[in-house]
């Protein structure tokens, strides 16, 4: 007996790898013969994955929170690419869900077309194939909902991209607001080869002195010195690395921060959230109240901002600006952040599931 229980566990978790694998890896491992129908199975999978979701959201909305651990996203329209908004079958077609990689091909390439540097960029990553196309799209309207909210303080020009990967905020960031940013640098534990294949794609468009401009540091985050006065940004920090980016941010008295939180049953901050909020309003959005009452104690302005739930669930982005006074009264804080919370939970009321971002290698 328990020999055919341990021969089916294998047999179950064999299966799940190859579908994992079959679902998720690049094409190009795979033989030539088998990735058409790879194609056809993955947009069949997906299709059917968006009508279930959608039956489900339904039925939340219909009965209410199904369980402590769901959240209130706030939905947002595409900034970046505004050509999705309205267009569902461009944003199937154009793969904004998809680990799979960017590149030259319809309608991808009609997109791109264009003369502008964002446009010349885009198609100098596709032609690379530089990264999958998920990264691609959530990392440029992350951008887009930042960038106008951050700034350095006097003295320092230098943007600090917390567990970056393969670095595209970061390179972003110093192609499209030079003004702002004389350095950008990215942290990691890992140099992975596709920063290298992305920096010369930038640096092909807009200059070597790209080159110059952007540095990557294998480090770990928790040695990681962040300059007095920069901007700090981090997309899907995993668990408690939202967390530590804070602490760290609010160390080096960084003038601002945007932080695109994900993995919170585990994070620090849903621990220290009371419990009754994290029964009430879910674990996800206790733990954002719980970092903006962090971010609002160490005297910044905070506020919520979304990018489309189309590309991730895990879609809510936190901004915070160091005020420029002696501080606001703590009272009307306090007030604000709960008037900004009840607006998002019931303007917003769809739950999502958590996700993981995996860095591309």
């Amino acid at each position: 007996m328990s020999r055919a229980l341990t021969a089916a566990n294998v047999a179950a978790v064999t299966l799940f790898i190859g579908f994992s694998v079959a679902r998720h890896a690049p094409l190009e491992i795979f033989p030539a013969a088998w990735r058409k129908m790879l194609i056809r199975w993955r947009k069949a999978h997906s299709q059917r994955a968006s009508s279930n979701a959608a039956q489900d959201s339904a039925s939340v909305v219909s009965l209410g929170r199904a369980h402590p651990y769901d959240t209130a996203a706030g939905e947002a329209t595409f900034k970046a690419w505004p050509a999705f908004n309205g267009d569902t079958k461009l944003a199937h077609t154009a793969g904004i869900t998809r680990r799979q990689r960017l590149e030259v091909r319809p309608p991808l390439d009609s997109l791109f077309a264009g003369t502008s540097l964002r446009c010349r960029l885009s198609y100098a990553l596709a032609e690379r194939r530089a990264l999958d196309r998920k990264e691609f799209f959530e990392t440029f309207e992350f951008m887009e909902q930042a960038r106008v909210s951050l700034r350095c303080g006097r003295g320092c020009r230098t943007c600090v991209e917390c567990a970056g990967g393969h670095g595209l905020l970061g390179i972003l960031l110093a192609v499209l607001e030079p003004a702002r940013f004389d350095r950008v640098l990215v942290t990691d534990r890992r140099r992975p080869a596709s920063f290298g294949v992305i920096l010369d794609a930038a640096a092909a468009v807009a200059g070597p002195a790209v080159r110059e401009r952007v540095r990557f540091e294998e480090v770990d985050f928790a040695a990681a010195l962040l300059p007095t006065g920069c901007a700090v940004v981090c997309v899907h920090g995993c668990n408690s690395l939202t967390d530590k980016v804070i602490a760290r941010a609010v160390a080096a008295e960084a003038e601002s921060l945007a932080v695109m939180p994900c993995c919170y049953a585990h994070s620090e901050a849903s621990q220290l959230a009371p419990a009754a909020l994290r029964k009430g309003v879910g674990v996800a959005l206790a733990a954002d109240v719980q970092r903006t009452y962090t971010l609002e104690a160490a005297g910044f302005a905070v506020s919520w901002r979304h990018i489309p739930s189309a590309i991730t669930p895990m879609n809510r982005v936190l901004v915070a600006r160091r005020r420029s006074g002696v501080g606001d009264s703590p009272l009307a804080a306090q007030s604000a952040l709960h008037e900004s919370a009840a607006v998002d939970v019931i303007a917003h009321p769809e739950p999502c599931a958590s996700v993981n971002r995996t860095k591309q290698a």
